[in-house]
């Protein structure tokens, strides 16, 4: 089998000297793929105390993937667990190794998402990400518990990866994290829990005749012993058993697949049937809601700004939810206003100041509307202090608007002044494309093509747009008279 498409991106770094260093630009180039960007999404993390395989684990997950997309294997071949061990060669995708020295230290990508169909046709973008281990000595408490925050906030399914068992000091340091988590949301939104699934990942279990999801329900049930506020931050919790890897597994970076037991590789295929076949994919959702891979983008950038800002001490989990979708809420509402305003310059030939001001009002309004009550993802409504930000975010784009369009028209006039009169319609009408028989309709739909290449706001430049701005001006004089007083213009 070829070797599988993709290779691991960071995203979040931490080090003493710097601190955390957020790689926005690389998150966006995975979640705005144009493979991912409309589509559903399915975020699969794994975190884990170091060093337990949990790299080692995942990329022997894109291994199987990858063998369903290209046909060697199939849902029903990972739900029976075949995977037989003739597939040769070394295990290529996330970087781990079995030694002292740390490999992942911070949050990692797959850059290459999976694609699953799902049973209704839809497809689905599966992506994988690698989380710095914990608890680790080398890292302050509240930095894992900010790296362990992240990855359990973008994901749909986040293993926690462990050897042998569950210890005390495993649940405890879940317990703690889960505080976090929960300071507000059980009592404010017991409905949408801060992550959605939590999977104990169980690697080196010791009891041989109960590998898989059975035996580990049975175990965490025994373990947790109806303590469930270990996980409580989590809208469901599962446990999967899996046997060792191998003697011959050593944890380096190009261990063979050979290497690896049969029983293993058995137990890692059902796992996969489990998680990722189009029965049991689990999609993202933010506040209930499914999230595509550019909703996701919006959410996770804040999501990550806000905690990484948040040092040295941690803030409620649930704050940076709100925080996040909050910053949802105003980036929508924001968009649907200037989206508003666009449609009625860009089909008004001739717009006066005061008929701006009325449809400045009434954008302005349903933008206050969606900020308010968005559509999605939001389980708090805004602060006062919100509100406030996002009015005097409008008023001032509002000021900037009647700026530039008084500035278009003083420059109009001036260019005007230096054509003579008698060459100014003809060459309104080369500048066009059109000639004096043309009518209004096409008139407005060569300037509306000829704008949305020229304006500013497009990637143009003022100068091209005045130009054309101009044009038009003596065009309208000559259909329709002059009737152009001071505070009209025409404008995209």
């Amino acid at each position: 089998m070829s070797q599988p498409l993709g290779y691991p991106v960071e995203i979040v770094h931490y080090n003493n000297e710097e601190g955390f260093i957020f790689d926005e630009t690389a998150l966006g180039e995975i979640l705005k793929d144009p493979t991912v960007a409309g589509k559903e999404v399915m975020v699969v993390a794994a975190a884990g105390a170091f060093p337990v395989g949990k790299s080692f684990l995942l990329s022997l997950l894109i291994r199987m993937l990858d063998a369903v997309r290209e046909g060697t294997k199939t849902w029903e071949d990972l739900a029976n667990g075949l995977w037989t061990n003739d597939d040769t060669g070394p295990l290529r995708g996330f970087h781990w190794t079995d030694g002292d020295e740390m490999v992942t230290g911070g949050l990692y990508f797959w850059s290459q998402p999976c694609q699953v169909e799902l049973q209704d046709g839809r497809e689905v973008a599966i992506l994988f990400v690698d989380c710095q281990g914990s608890p680790d000595v080398k890292l302050q408490l509240s930095v894992e518990s900010t790296l362990f925050a992240i990855s359990a906030a973008i994901s749909s399914v986040q293993i926690y990866n462990l050897p042998g068992r569950i210890s005390s000091t495993d649940l405890n340091y879940l317990k703690m994290f889960s505080h976090h988590g929960c300071k507000t949301f059980d009592a404010e939104n017991a409905e949408h829990k801060p992550f959605q699934k939590l999977l104990f990942l169980i690697r080196d279990c010791p009891f041989i005749e109960d590998y898989g999801m059975y035996g580990g329900k049975a175990y965490l049930d025994t373990t947790l012993n109806g303590n469930h506020n270990p996980i409580s931050a989590f809208e469901m919790a599962d446990c999967f058993l899996m046997p060792r890897p191998g003697l011959n597994v050593d944890g380096r970076n190009m261990d063979e697949i050979s290497d690896i037991d049969d029983s293993f590789l058995e137990s890692a295929a059902r796992l996969a049937y489990l998680l990722f076949s189009p029965l049991n994919a689990q999609r993202k959702r933010i506040a209930g809601q499914f999230v595509t891979g550019t909703e996701l983008f919006g959410y996770a950038k804040d999501y990550v700004r806000y905690l990484i800002s948040a040092q040295p001490e941690l803030r409620s989990i649930s704050d940076a939810n709100a925080f996040c979708q909050n910053k949802q809420a105003e980036e929508e509402a924001f968009n649907n206003y200037k989206t508003a305003m666009h449609e009625v310059i860009s089909t008004a030939m001739i717009l006066d100041l005061d008929s701006l001001d009325k449809h400045h009002g009434a954008a302005f309004e349903m933008a206050l509307k969606i900020f308010r009550n968005p559509t999605k993802m939001r389980l708090r409504p805004p602060t006062d202090d919100q509100k406030t930000q996002f009015i005097d975010k409008i008023d001032s784009y509002y000021r900037q608007l009647k700026m530039q369009i008084d500035f278009i028209r003083n420059e109009t006039n001036q260019r005007l002044n230096n054509i003579p009169e008698d060459e100014q319609l003809d060459l309104a009408y080369d500048y066009l494309g059109v000639n004096m028989t043309a009518t209004n309709e096409e008139i407005r739909r060569r300037y509306r093509e000829k704008a949305e290449l020229s304006h500013p706001d497009k990637g143009g430049n003022y100068k091209d747009f005045i130009t054309l701005r101009m044009h038009m001006v003596v065009i309208e004089k000559a259909r329709s008279g002059p009737r152009l007083s001071k505070n009209r213009c025409v404008y995209l």
